[in-house]
């Protein structure tokens, strides 16, 4: 939640900037995202939470943090500002986005031990820089 308070408090200050401004750099950082999300190359190092044997609580906070910093300025932290500014709906957006990380987070834990084995990851990746295309080419033009 908080990760959403942050992006949707930044979206509403971008409101302050005249509307067609901020409906083109919306559309044109939905396009940067695509690009960057496309050509992300993906890191083979990956961190352990720890070695299995501490108590549910200490798993659970080694996971909220690992998330949490991973989640600062990341892409869907931007992108939900930018929908904020461009559609000025904080409230919608906030509830959008928190319950899509959770989502995410819980398909994550549920079933991506078995996806990983099945589907490459790059695969996911490029399907949501095609996704971020899709939305910046809309935002532009509908601008």
């Amino acid at each position: 939640m908080v990760q959403s308070i942050v992006a949707v408090t930044a979206g509403s200050l971008l409101t302050a900037l005249p509307p067609a401004l901020v409906h083109r750099v919306a559309g044109v950082v939905f396009l940067v995202f695509a690009w960057s999300m496309w050509r992300r190359v993906r890191d083979d190092e990956e961190e352990s939470l720890g070695s299995g044997d501490g108590s549910l609580l200490q798993s659970a906070t080694g996971a909220f943090m690992v998330i949490f910093v991973a989640e600062w300025g990341d892409l869907t932290q931007l992108a939900t500002a930018t929908l904020v500014a461009r559609y000025q709906q904080t409230l919608i957006i906030f509830v959008a986005a928190t319950l899509a990380l959770w989502a995410v987070t819980g398909l994550s834990v549920l079933i991506g031990s078995h996806l990983r084995n099945a589907v490459h990851p790059q695969t996911f990746q490029r399907i949501a820089a095609v996704l971020f295309a899709t939305i910046g080419a809309y935002m532009l033009a509908t601008a």
